[in-house]
């Protein structure tokens, strides 16, 4: 979730609508201080029920892409590029 203050917000409020408008939720703060959240409208059940998860510290988004498990699990056999390799072979 991003951090924005107000005269930020109002002098690139196109940037920030657009964000928002593609699910990002933007938190509006004064001082330092939030006062308001903008998300889209039309956010859907889902979303919504994961970011009560985040509020909720059952799970944690940084705004950035996920990085993953930190321990994977393994799998057996071929990869899926293997496979695919040898169906077009």
């Amino acid at each position: 979730m991003i951090k924005v203050g107000i005269r930020t917000l109002k002098d690139q409020l196109s940037r920030y609508l657009k964000r928002a408008s593609q699910g990002e939720r933007i938190v509006v703060t004064d001082r330092g201080k939030p006062i308001a959240l903008l998300c889209s409208i039309s956010e859907g059940e889902a979303a919504r029920s994961v970011w009560r998860m985040v509020e909720s510290g059952v799970a944690r988004w940084d705004g950035g892409k996920p990085r993953g498990s930190a321990s994977p699990p393994r799998i057996k056999g071929k990869t899926t590029a293997e496979v695919l390799l040898e169906d077009r072979g």
